[in-house]
């Protein structure tokens, strides 16, 4: 049986110091030394990787070769962020990610985590190069289990990039990651989210969540989910209380997709209500809930001189999952952005879909604040 031995690479010394934001430095293209590439696409220089490409199942999926060397890409364990440790997807531009591997050791080798912008085809021009780790293996015997930092660049832009691993210029796995910058890596608070139920005759129905995050507050209480009877009117009755309820309430962290605010509408505070008039009402949303939503949301941006407004109702759903039985006939579910600007910007919002209330329908509207 081959031994195992385990050992901590801390490379180019700024691992030492990682997590001290006084210490830390960041590389960028012009201060690390570019591998030579040897091998790479006959000669020409380039850093290619096309036959790896078709096993990429997806973005943001690591992967490793077999049979192209001994280096063996096991997971990220975790990123830092100055003082903070942990552990996050998407990454955070200006941090430091820590990869694991377990390599078989032989002969004295360099190894290289090379950061690239993504390409379909897997192969890029040197001058692609946004970082380079690099490290100089000693002759050793056995397995050797790898921890290794890359500083990701302060001047990096949001996007997906590629983490080429390679031996003596030889790339022998890929990983695609997505970055973000700090405004987006916190988990965003979804505010007063509210579900309405209209059943077409009354009617006991089942209400649970299944979040990508942390439930906060609920009202009434959530415990392992919502029983209520529901009536047409709207009206819930909840049985564990008795009491009755215009909509269940609930608050909580979600870890959901970056904001994408090229979909966005450019709003004056003081015309903000007027706007959200408009827009709720083409969304399918009745008077009476669109009186709440407003009468909720319109003193935290009235005063601002601009607000730009998106509605990111599917990376929503896709982070808080609604589900109820009996399952409706038909579901609206309404999740806006926002962020206060000082200037105008020129933008454009895309018209909501038509939505048509047929039977037992459910509506749920919330919404977060981007700082």
């Amino acid at each position: 049986m081959k031994k195992k031995i385990v050992a901590v690479i801390l490379c180019m010394a700024c691992l030492l110091s990682a997590c001290k934001k006084d210490e830390k430095t960041r590389r960028n293209s012009t201060d690390f030394e570019i591998p030579s590439f040897q091998g790479q696409n006959q000669g020409s220089g380039k850093i290619s990787a096309p036959e790896l490409a078709d096993q990429v199942a997806s973005m943001g999926e690591l992967m490793h070769t077999d049979d192209r060397g001994n280096l063996s890409l096991k997971e990220i364990t975790r990123i830092c962020d100055d003082f903070d440790e942990r552990s996050w997807n998407p990454y955070i531009i200006g941090s430091t990610i820590y990869f694991t591997f377990e390599y078989q050791a032989g002969n004295e080798t360099e190894l290289s985590m090379v950061l690239l912008p993504a390409r379909d085809d897997y192969e890029w021009e040197t001058d692609d190069i946004c970082s380079v780790t690099t490290m100089r293996m000693e002759k050793t015997e056995g397995f050797i289990g790898l921890e290794v930092g890359m500083d990701i660049p302060d001047n990096l832009k949001p996007g997906n990039y590629a983490v080429a691993f390679m031996e003596e210029g030889r790339v022998e796995g890929v990983t695609v990651l997505t970055f973000v910058d700090k405004e987006h890596s916190e988990p965003m608070e979804a505010k007063k989210p509210v579900i309405y139920l209209y059943p077409e005759e009354e009617m006991e129905v089942r209400v649970e969540l299944q979040l990508s995050g942390e439930l906060g507050c609920t009202y009434p209480s959530y415990g392992n989910g919502w029983t209520v009877l529901a009536h047409p009117d709207g009206r819930l009755t909840n049985l564990s209380d008795g009491r009755n309820y215009d909509y269940l309430f609930w608050e909580g962290k979600l870890d959901m997709k970056p904001c994408d605010f090229s979909n966005a509408a450019c709003v004056k505070g003081e015309e903000t209500a007027a706007f959200l008039e408009e827009y709720l009402t083409a969304a399918g949303l009745n008077d009476s809930e669109i009186d709440d939503f407003i009468s909720y949301w319109l003193p935290q941006m009235e005063d601002h001189e601009y607000n730009l407004i998106s509605f990111s109702t599917d990376s929503y759903e896709e982070a808080a999952q609604l589900n109820v039985y009996p399952k409706p006939d038909s579901e609206l579910r309404i999740f806006m952005t926002f962020k206060e600007i000082s200037e105008p910007v020129d933008c454009a919002i895309t018209s909501p879909k038509p939505f048509s209330r047929e039977g037992f329908t459910v509506v749920e509207w919330g919404g977060c604040e981007i700082k």
